[in-house]
C-alpha cells in the first residue's frame, strides 16, 4: 500500500491541470482560487506592475499569462497588491 499522497492540482479554465502545495487550512490563501482565470495587475514591492490572466498559483509564486501568449512567474513574497482589472 503506497501511503503517500499525491499533489493536489487545481483546474484552470483552460482545462490544464496545475500542481499546487498542500497547505494548512490556516494559511490557505482564501482570496487567490477566485483570481484564477481572470486579469490582474499585481504591482511587486520594486519595479512595474505587471497585468495578465491568473493561470496557476502554489504556495510560494503565482504563474501570470501576460499579453496572451507570455508566462511569467511572480513570488508571493515580492507582491505588494493584487488586484483584479475590470
Amino acid at each position: 500500500m503506497n501511503l503517500q499522497e499525491e499533489t493536489p492540482t487545481l483546474l484552470t479554465e483552460n482545462n490544464t491541470d496545475v500542481k499546487v502545495d498542500k497547505l494548512s487550512p490556516s494559511k490557505t490563501p482564501q482570496f487567490i482560487p477566485k483570481f484564477l482565470g481572470k486579469k490582474v495587475t499585481i504591482r511587486p514591492l520594486t519595479g512595474q506592475p505587471v497585468t495578465g490572466t491568473l493561470e496557476g498559483y502554489n504556495s510560494y509564486e503565482l504563474r501570470i499569462l501576460v499579453g496572451g501568449k507570455k508566462e511569467i512567474i511572480v513570488f508571493k513574497h515580492a507582491i505588494y497588491t493584487i488586484e483584479v482589472v475590470p
